[in-house]
């Protein structure tokens, strides 16, 4: 009696177990959603729904690659989030990025998955922030980003993802407050920093990213100290009277 008991318990248990199962599996195939192009039998138009309902992404498939313009969605929120282009499955061509209030915060461009071109990012306002230049995934260019208020921040070239050049940093009120020289991304050459004013304050060469040579600080531009270094080690100071 009591082993008919249980294995009549034991069943009942299996059928739950069984329909919990089937649940969860048409939930999951209810997140996703594949139509079919009639003109065009290798081509599915794909939409993805997150947990609680909202869209997720969609977008075009050809032989199960993406391919063309595929939309990304908040999952809170459902609203818009990221339009990329792709083919064969790849990055290629535009990228957007927004905002929770549908403003445009990353605009770049992809080849063959590679970051390639002009990258602008936005701040919630609308302001640029930085632009950029890519090629083939690296930093090659002018890199130059920008204060709240619009006006220069930083000014740099790169070269194969290394800075190369002169690069600079401004105050806010737009003047220069420092200046460095790279070679292939170390620190080569003069190196020049400014007061808020503009005013020269201190002045030498890097070598191999250590501070090299003569030195010369200066208190309202008048020169009032020179410091010898040799291989970023200080090796004397001098007064200047």
């Amino acid at each position: 009696m009591l082993k008919t008991i249980f294995l009549t318990i034991s069943v009942f248990l299996l059928s739950l177990k069984l329909q919990a199962q089937e649940k969860n599996n048409q939930k999951s195939l209810a997140d996703t959603t594949f139509t079919i192009i009639s003109k065009a039998p290798d081509k599915k138009h794909v939409l993805i729904r997150s947990s609680n309902g909202n869209m997720a992404e969609q977008g075009m498939l050809l032989d199960n690659k993406k391919d063309g313009v595929w939309r990304f969605y908040d999952k809170s929120s459902g609203k818009l989030s990221k339009m990329e282009e792709y083919r064969n499955g790849v990055l290629n061509g535009a990228s957007l990025s927004f905002s929770a209030q549908g403003q445009i915060t990353i605009d770049e461009t992809f080849l063959d998955g590679l970051l390639d071109g002009q990258r602008t990012t936005y701040r919630n306002t609308s302001h640029v922030q930085s632009i950029e230049f890519y090629k083939k995934g690296l930093l090659n260019g002018k890199k130059n980003s920008y204060y709240e208020n619009d006006k220069i921040q930083e000014e740099a070239y790169y070269e194969n993802g290394k800075r190369q050049g002169k690069s600079q940093w401004y105050l806010s009120n737009g003047n220069v407050t420092l200046e460095y020289n790279y070679v292939q991304g170390n620190l080569e050459g003069l190196s020049i920093e400014y007061d808020e004013n503009g005013k020269i304050k201190k002045e030498g060469n890097y070598k191999n990213n250590e501070q090299d040579g003569e030195w010369k600080e200066y208190e309202n531009a008048v020169l009032k100290k020179k410091i010898i270094y040799q291989d970023g080690k200080l090796l004397k100071e001098i007064p200047v009277k």
